[in-house]
């Protein structure tokens, strides 16, 4: 269990420094430094500390490619140093709970084509310029927001049971100008030490919840979990079922195997196992659903989407799925995007199948598969509830018409 530390949000502790002199306290300079330093420890984020799991040693080495934006680059002095380091503090969660050490094997400047204000589309635009051949993790490292990104949604994001995933800088500036403004009395040496664990703590926090995702790790609803929605600096560790998950993952991942070469069918009996185990989980709601609907695909060999129209590049050895009469308004060119869709579902590349099928979902709002396969896909994105909510509309509003006939 863990424990709960004492308030340690950044703006409870502003407020308190900035009402010492109105309540109570001696308006002299020593009582407000003191009022200050005692904000200022509260607002100094909790230690992040491995799951006591009983193991001890990080046996594999996952190998991670490292791609930073040109924001990214301009918001963090010497990046590429930044982020190994970000990755060696991982390592000290990663290692003893899980047995996984990350292990940078390059890095390189990327500009995604995608805005960096949409997460979702940055990484999808990072799955299709890297499949990730040769390492465990494929990495996008991405600028920061105007606003703060306390969502997870909105300060990283990672493919579940995947190998791509994006974080942003945790540089942030209105933290800064709330430090500069908030603690007046303190020296520059305590203000810029607040500043680096709360930075280092985010960094970290946010790697190991996206590293977390990759491992099939699901949303959880303690706020001290590292898996929690939202990120919060009393963030300690992760929860013993995430962990559990993860080992599970791991031990199924052949260091150096190919998306398509993994076995994720056996992976996928042993996690539906253990879900079936902990019905009542630490989950946030839903995500158990949602992630037993994904195994129960990947068990199957199939997609839980509708069948696609037959492929040209289909093995031959593979019986042709009758085609859906409702896919034959689609032009020859989007067939081949479906299909392209269809199969990067099939290897579990979300991001990939997202990207692919996306330009579909404007110009066929009335196709129920197209639709069917957008609504799935955002939920598999983990979109906010706003978002999912918009892009399952119209699969709704098609599925209280459909009788069972396909519909145009």
């Amino acid at each position: 269990m863990i424990p709960r530390p004492k308030v340690s949000l950044l703006a409870a502790s502003l407020a308190l420094a900035h009402a010492a002199c109105f309540l109570g306290y001696d308006s002299r300079w020593g009582e407000t430094k003191r009022a200050q330093q005692h904000a200022a420890q509260a607002a100094t984020p909790e230690s992040l500390h491995a799951s006591d799991t009983g193991s001890s040693s990080g046996g594999r080495t996952f190998r991670v490619r490292l791609h930073a934006t040109p924001a990214y680059a301009q918001a963090t002095i010497d990046w590429e140093k930044q982020a190994r380091d970000v990755v060696d503090e991982a390592n000290r969660m990663l290692a003893p709970a899980v047995g996984v050490r990350l292990a940078v094997s390059d890095a390189a400047a990327w500009t995604p084509t995608a805005s960096e204000q949409d997460l979702s589309a940055v990484l999808a635009d990072l799955a299709a310029s890297d499949h990730g051949d040769g390492v465990e993790l494929v990495l996008g490292l991405v600028g920061g927001l105007p606003r703060d990104a306390s969502s997870f949604h909105e300060a990283g994001l990672g493919e579940v049971l995947g190998k791509h995933a994006v974080v942003r800088t945790a540089a942030r500036l209105d933290e800064n100008l709330a430090v500069e403004k908030g603690f007046t009395e303190l020296s520059e040496e305590d203000k810029s030490r607040l500043l680096r664990d709360r930075a280092r703590h985010r960094a970290v926090a946010v790697l190991l919840h996206e590293v977390g995702h990759v491992l099939g790790a699901m949303h959880e609803t303690d706020p001290h979990s590292l898996m929690n929605a939202r990120y919060d600096p009393r963030m300690q560790a992760f929860s013993l079922e995430a962990t559990e998950v993860m080992h599970i993952t791991v031990s199924h991942r052949a260091e150096g195997a190919t998306v398509s070469e993994r076995d994720d069918t056996s992976l996928a009996t042993e996690l539906l196992a253990y879900f079936t185990r902990t019905p009542n989980g630490p989950w946030s709601e839903g995500e158990r659903e949602i992630e037993v609907a994904r195994l129960e695909a990947m068990k199957g060999g199939t997609p839980p989407v509708a069948a696609p129209s037959p492929s040209s590049t289909a093995p031959e050895t593979t019986p042709d799925a009758p085609p859906d009469p409702a896919l034959s308004s689609l032009s020859a060119a989007d067939h081949v995007r479906y299909d392209t869709a269809i199969t990067e579902l099939r290897d579990n590349h979300v991001s990939r199948a997202w990207t692919a099928a996306s330009p579909l979902f404007a110009r066929y709002p009335d196709i129920y598969p197209v639709q069917d396969l957008r609504c799935q896909l955002a939920l598999l994105m983990r979109f906010d509830a706003a978002r999912t909510k918009d892009e399952c509309a119209a699969m709704a509003r098609l599925s209280t018409k459909r009788d069972g006939h396909s519909l145009r």
